[in-house]
């Protein structure tokens, strides 16, 4: 009890503290090791908890520059966190799970303190970093950085605004640096803001997980952190102890000092000469930790533990991020610390009282990341037994939940949310590298088939549509014939692609430049990045041949969302994805038909064919813009003309004429000729009138002797709706030009049925195609 008093006061300085150090640090350090060789892990884990209370990092009953201020003129509290890091290190089996969770919240209230990595200097050895590039622009980060601090308020509400950009610099402030007390004195406190805090550690202001303290700014200006080698082995050939070597850190540190203060003043410094000289308590225990402790070590070695001490870091971790949010007021759940603390139950029971900030939430979930990708090898096991429940869970509690408008979004968003999602997109990304393993991953984005969006049903899931419409480009691009993508996987896959595009429908048109021309999309656009992705899968990647003929329905979505946009580009890209899913389904179709049955070949088709023929002729309709209709009028009649149309079952062939394209063509012209009757004056209404007439006639002259080969009945159910077409056609018309072309194509029909002799002039019983023929050719005007 008596040393714990002592650490909660600031510890002693100049050499009398080194030396207190360094005796401290060396003694827990030998019996530690000595007990651990003893075998006796649970005289080992209470030492061990004493050690981590001792660093003063686990007490939340002051503000956090009282706490700031504490650790960092206590050598005392920085050596015991120093045993702490580097036994958890060296015995990362024999702390067990609550060990690591004492590791991690040490970890995280020094990441709250602006105490944890090494300057922007050397973020290649923090962990304030993510080891991937971020999901977002630089433009779009900063963007919804402010969104994110500002909990989605407008900058100019007359209610929020107070004195123009400083109350912006102000509230981002807060935010980053959490409030605004002076470090160099205990128990200040800043009320400057005029804001009521709920909770005396404070810790809610903290949203952005990797901001960085002002004295970051010296440790750039005072050197790197290079200078580090063999100061984080523990077994190293150098003889000098671990408090020794703590020791003498702390004695430069202290001639560094004494060297700045007997400086003379010559009147010649400049103003920006001053970071370089003098560095902040802050900057100088951030450096001393820093050459003390390889934190990045933490998760790069952890590829050397075995299965069940990587179980027990994964378990620790997502113990730690709490479900839903601690209401705490008046600090009431922050002034438990473990004083009181006599078992590893008791610091379990209370665990969820011991608070996180939001930005440390998101540092958690970084972190699960990051050790799932340096374990890639072994994400077979680690998927099941401990991922696949937190991502499911959370992602479920993510895209499930709605609001009323964005503005509501983005008061109940924080950071960790956003980690969880991208973390799992960097896990996707890397799965589809991994075996079969990447069918579990994939599948869990299923789940965005659930949501259900509405006017007045908002789903939490939108705020993050350029997260997830990069994280589809990225795990796209990794797909290759390695890949073992299954039905799970490919659901999955097409379920991410499907609400991206969707989500782009839901977007704001494409802005119009003065000359009438449109910008265009984005690059981080989310209907671009599907565009992307698809085009890849269809044409470029080695798995082409086994795209889901579902991918229809997103390319569907595509091309509404073109239109809604007003970007005709991109329907007729979307357009020109149908054509290559066609020849994806006649590839699968030709291994398909070795093992199956004429009738089993006719499901198939029906299944895969004729949603795309949907998806085209949907396009030639709904679309506004003369360009995308002619492009979809002119892919639908190429389907049938190109070589997958030969392998197609005739009455498929026949359905697809009659239920489709004769309808289609004859409605479009009939259409077009009673909204403009002057229609030779307009180039690109004469453009379009030729496609519609192509699609009712060559399709069907090009299969007609097939359809023959199968019968009377089959050519009737298609020959009988043609020639109907074919009347209100020319019915409607006013004998220009573009009758007299129909009429030309109507003959060459006629002739070809007569030269395949099912066309006779003399009328016979039983003979329905001459009898339909003759009878609506002499009504025909």
């Amino acid at each position: 009890e008596s040393m714990t008093e002592k650490q909660a006061s600031p510890g002693q300085t100049g050499m009398l503290g080194a030396q207190g150090a360094r005796l401290g640090m060396d003694m827990a350090w030998d019996m530690l090791v000595g007990v651990r060789q003893l075998g006796r892990d649970d005289i080992f884990r209470k030492i061990f908890n004493c050690v981590c209370k001792y660093s003063g990092l686990l007490d939340y009953k002051t503000g956090a520059s009282s706490r700031s201020w504490a650790f960092a003129n206590s050598v005392e509290s920085q050596g015991a966190f120093v045993i702490a890091l580097r036994m958890a290190r060296e015995a990362t089996d024999a702390i067990g799970v609550e060990g690591w969770k004492r590791i991690w919240l040490m970890l995280f209230e020094l990441r709250d303190l602006k105490l944890l990595g090494g300057g922007v200097s050397s973020r290649g050895k923090s962990l304030l970093m993510e080891t991937e590039a971020d999901l977002l622009r630089d433009d779009s980060r900063r963007e919804w950085t402010m969104k994110l601090v500002q909990k989605g308020e407008e900058l100019d509400d007359p209610n929020k605004k107070k004195t123009g950009v400083t109350s912006v610099f102000g509230a981002m402030g807060r935010a980053l640096f959490g409030s605004g007390e002076n470090l160099n004195a205990p128990g200040s406190a800043n009320n400057s803001s005029g804001k009521h805090k709920s909770t005396v550690h404070g810790k809610e202001e903290l949203v952005i997980w990797d901001d960085i303290a002002p004295s970051d700014d010296e440790d750039e200006a005072n050197g790197s952190y290079d200078d580090t080698d063999g100061t984080y082995s523990l077994q190293g050939e150098s003889r000098l102890t671990i408090g020794a070597k703590f020791e003498t850190l702390l004695i430069q540190e202290n001639l560094v000092l004494t060297q700045e203060r007997e400086t003379p003043v010559t009147g010649l410094e400049r103003v920006d000469d001053s970071n370089g000289v003098h560095s902040s308590a802050r900057a100088r225990v951030r450096k001393r930790l820093f050459k003390s402790c390889d934190f990045a070590g933490l998760i790069t070695d952890s590829r050397f533990m075995d299965l069940k001490t990587i179980g027990n870091v994964f378990e620790s971790l997502i113990a730690l991020i709490p479900v839903e949010p601690v209401e705490e007021v008046n600090g009431s759940a922050s002034s438990i610390s473990l004083e009181k603390e006599h078992s590893s139950s008791d610091f379990s029971a209370r665990l969820s009282h011991f608070p996180m900030s939001p930005a440390s939430e998101a540092f958690a979930e970084i972190l699960i990341a990051e050790l799932a990708l340096r374990n890639r090898d072994r994400l077979s096991v680690l998927w099941p037994q401990h991922l696949s429940a937190h991502y499911g869970s959370r992602l479920r509690a993510i895209f499930l939940s709605y609001t009323e408008n964005e503005k509501s979004q983005w008061k109940v968003l924080t950071a960790s949310m956003e980690k969880c999602i991208a973390g799992l997109l960097r896990i996707s990304s890397c799965a589809v590298q991994r075996g079969d393993i990447c069918n579990d991953v994939l599948e869990t984005w299923t789940l965005l088939d659930e949501v259900q969006d509405g006017e007045a049903k908002k789903s939490m899931a939108d705020v993050f549509d350029r997260h997830l419409a990069e994280g589809l480009w990225r795990i796209t691009r990794g797909i290759d014939g390695s890949s073992g993508l299954a039905a799970g996987g490919w659901s999955g896959l097409l379920a991410l692609a499907t609400w991206c595009a969707g989500r782009g429908s839901r977007l704001p048109p494409v802005r119009v430049e003065s000359i009438g021309k449109t910008v265009g999309l984005s690059e981080d656009d989310p209907s671009l990045q599907v565009y992307r992705s698809l085009h890849f899968l269809l044409n470029v990647s080695e798995v082409k041949d086994v795209v889901p003929s579902k991918a229809a329905n997103c390319i569907r979505t595509l091309v509404a969302t073109g239109e809604v946009r007003r970007c005709p580009k991109l329907c007729i890209a979307a357009l020109d994805l149908f054509r290559a899913l066609c020849n994806v389904v006649e590839l699968a179709s030709e291994s398909a038909s070795r093992d199956e049955e004429d009738e089993g070949k006719r499901v198939y088709w029906e299944k895969h064919w004729l949603p795309i023929l949907d998806g085209m002729a949907e396009a030639s309709c709904s679309c506004s813009e003369s360009s995308v209709r002619q492009h979809a009028l002119s892919v639908l009649t190429d389907v049938f003309l190109e070589r997958q149309g030969g392998l197609v079952p005739v009455p498929l062939i026949s359905r697809a004429l009659s239920g489709i394209c004769i309808p289609l063509s004859g409605r479009k012209l009939v259409e077009v000729r009673s909204e403009d009757g002057n229609v030779d004056n307009d180039d690109e209404t004469t453009a379009e009138i030729e496609l519609c007439i192509d699609l009712l006639f060559k399709p069907l002259r090009h299969h007609i002797k097939n359809i023959i080969g199968e019968g009377s009945d089959t050519l009737m159910s298609l020959w009988g709706p043609f020639l109907d077409i074919v009347k209100d056609i020319l019915d409607s018309g006013d004998g220009s030009g573009r009758d007299e072309l129909v009429l030309e194509q109507l003959r060459n029909v006629v002739m070809v049925l007569i030269n395949y002799d099912v066309l006779k002039a003399e009328l016979s019983a039983g003979d329905e195609v001459s009898s339909a023929t003759w009878k609506a050719v002499t009504s025909m005007k």
